[in-house]
């Protein structure tokens, strides 16, 4: 089952009570945490490591941090230096060569762990009925078990365009 998770960054402090009750009311699965600010700081020892987590919250109510060792593919790179241990940034994905390179990276790098977003103007993240990727392809050849970040506009409020990018898909 797909897993959806809400994409954050350290410094969006003001939208985590939102985010809090998006999850605790089963909107998504889990969050992305980006760190930014002074925390980059502290976490420079750790710059040659890739590293991406899960915030998830256990039985007893105790913060967990699930973390995942993998690396992001760009919009400049071929499948052969894609790496095996791989978050797949679909929008990247398609700017590198479309339909094709998307399906060939599944089919081989077989990745788990996916940045969903639509093309905007200059090729920024949009939403995911923006643009001209084919999400119900999309949707046709992603694993079963898999997770999903949506990396799209917030649009000035905190939450509510990431929940509608989740309905949209989820609708496909």
């Amino acid at each position: 089952m797909h897993k959806y998770g809400l994409k954050l960054w350290s410094t969006n402090t003001d939208w985590f009570d939102a985010a809090a009750q998006g999850f605790t009311e089963n909107e998504f699965d889990f969050i992305e945490m980006a760190i930014k600010s002074d925390m980059e700081n502290k976490l420079k020892p750790l710059a040659h490591i890739p590293l991406s987590f899960h915030l998830a919250m256990d039985d007893d109510n105790h913060i967990i941090f699930m973390p995942h060792q993998l690396f992001e593919n760009t919009a400049k790179m071929r499948i052969d230096d894609l790496p095996n241990n791989l978050c797949l940034d679909i929008q990247k994905a398609w700017i590198a060569g479309g339909m094709d390179y998307v399906k060939i990276a599944i089919e081989t790098k077989k990745p788990f762990y996916f940045h969903l977003s639509g093309i905007g103007e200059k090729q920024t993240h949009g939403n995911l009925w923006e643009g001209y990727i084919n999400w119900v392809r999309i949707k046709e050849i992603l694993p079963k078990d898999c997770y999903l970040i949506f990396e799209t506009p917030k649009d000035g409020s905190p939450i509510d365009n990431d929940l509608k990018n989740m309905k949209y898909f989820r609708q496909l």
